[in-house]
C-alpha cells in the first residue's frame, strides 16, 4: 500500500495546485475590481449619491464539456431572463481539439 501513496500524491498534485492558482487568482481578480468600482470616497460624511445604478454589470464565462462546442451553448443566456441578467456579458468559448485516451482517443473539442 506505501507504493501508491506517493504515485497517488504526484496524480493529485497538478489538480490540486490547478484548483489552487484558479481559486487566488479570482480572490485577487475581485478585490481589485471591487476596489476600482467602489474607490474610498473624498469625505465620510458624505452619503453615497443615490444617482448612481445600483445594477452592477456581470461577465459570465460559460465553459462547455467534453465534447462540445463554446456557440452551441449560446442559447443558455436567453434563459436568465431576470433583470439582474440585464447588463450581463456572455462569452462562450470553445476548447481546441484534443485526443482523450479513455474513449480510445478520438478527438474532442
Amino acid at each position: 500500500m506505501k507504493s501508491s501513496s506517493p504515485s497517488l500524491l504526484l496524480l493529485l498534485a497538478k489538480p490540486i495546485a490547478v484548483i489552487a492558482v484558479t481559486v487566488g487568482s479570482t480572490v485577487v481578480f475581485v478585490l481589485l475590481l471591487s476596489q476600482l468600482q467602489n474607490p474610498p470616497s473624498p469625505s465620510p460624511s458624505t452619503p453615497p449619491s443615490r444617482s448612481q445604478d445600483p445594477m452592477a454589470r456581470s461577465f459570465v464565462l460559460w465553459l462547455h464539456g467534453l465534447g462540445d462546442s463554446g456557440p452551441a451553448n449560446e442559447p443558455i443566456k436567453t434563459l436568465f431572463t431576470s433583470p439582474e441578467f440585464r447588463n450581463t456579458r456572455w462569452s462562450f468559448p470553445s476548447a481546441p481539439s484534443q485526443p482523450v485516451t479513455c474513449n480510445s482517443k478520438p478527438n474532442f473539442i
